[in-house]
């Protein structure tokens, strides 16, 4: 019984230690009551054009769980959002984990975006690599979110010195949309990861030298019968945009190969080790017949299959295919 109880006691108090570790080093609940808008730990941000007090404001019509909320409006065809105001910005710490954690909920249906947005310097500001940004799918109902960044992982504090919180309403800037946010907490505690990545803003390296000279002309010459050294195998490559692009080529938007005999022997005659298609997702006539236009192509032009890389994405980049 006695072991049993000492137990007990240890787990509590590991527990009571755990917690102590973790500070809340941004807090923003909104009851407190303001005309102030946006409430005072919030600044707009984007083209002052959108700067518009109206559309952030406490909302005590629609509170989580007391008085009040943050409703963030985005009218359509428009770029404005909201941040946590500089004054109140986080200043990380070498080996630390952060983690916000927040209440959300939309007008309707909808995907809105959270993220952390890094400076380096906020006078002036100069901005940093960003930690992380999230897509929020959101309902009429109140949802918890959770998100955690690892100093060291996922930025560097003494490259993103400065970090703010960063709420847009909607992905889609052609679409009205209603955003409130209650409950904002950020905490901070000790990492719990061994080790960290190398930053590679610390790195030292000699700069290339590419012997240019001070001028209003760029002037190359090349040797193509001079070879300087060898290179690996399976270095080096020209990626191609499409299978059937804007500028038609390899094949057309009908699935018609449109590559002159002569481009083709010259592409041929590169060697090349590898390559890359992307967008595959995006033509007319469909994924598994830009598959097959993608390998016949890589057939006709002599790249190996296996060392070319394929990928499934909308032509923008914006987003990728599903494994469905």
């Amino acid at each position: 019984m006695r072991s049993l109880l000492s137990l007990i006691l240890l787990v509590f108090s590991l527990q009571i230690l755990t917690s102590a570790e973790e500070t809340v080093i941004f807090h923003d609940d909104f009851e407190a009551a303001t005309d102030q808008s946006p409430p005072q730990k919030w600044t707009m941000w984007g083209d002052e054009k959108y700067k518009d007090r109206a559309n952030y404001t406490r909302d005590t019509a629609q509170a989580f769980n007391s008085q009040a909320s943050f409703r963030i409006h985005h009218p359509a065809h428009t770029s404005g959002y909201i941040v946590s105001s500089p004054k109140f910005a986080i200043q990380p710490k070498v080996d630390m984990v952060y983690t916000i954690s927040f209440w959300a909920k939309s007008a309707r249906e909808n995907e809105a975006n959270f993220s952390w947005m890094a400076y380096k310097s906020i006078q002036p500001y100069v901005t940093a690599p960003t930690p992380a940004s999230h897509t929020l799918t959101l309902t009429p109902e109140w949802k918890e979110f959770r998100f955690v960044i690892r100093e060291g992982w996922d930025f560097f504090a003494d490259e993103s010195s400065f970090l703010m919180l960063t709420f847009r309403s909607t992905v889609k800037k052609q679409e009205e949309q209603t955003l409130w946010i209650d409950d904002v907490t950020v905490t901070e505690q000790p990492s719990d990861r061994q080790g960290r990545l190398i930053n590679p803003a610390t790195l030292s390296y000699e700069p290339l030298n590419h012997h240019l000279t001070s001028g209003d002309q760029l002037r190359v010459v090349v040797d193509a019968d001079q070879i300087l050294r060898s290179t690996h195998p399976e270095v080096g490559g020209v990626s191609f945009h499409r299978v059937a692009g804007w500028a038609g080529l390899p094949f057309n938007r009908a699935g018609e190969y449109a590559l002159s005999l002569e481009m083709e022997e010259a592409i041929r005659q590169m060697n090349l080790p590898m390559t890359r298609a992307y967008a595959l997702g995006d033509e007319s006539f469909g994924l598994e017949a830009a598959l097959d236009k993608a390998a016949s192509f890589l057939d006709r032009i002599r790249v190996p299959q296996n060392t070319s890389v394929l990928e499934f994405e909308i032509q923008g980049a914006s987003s990728s295919l599903s494994p469905a």
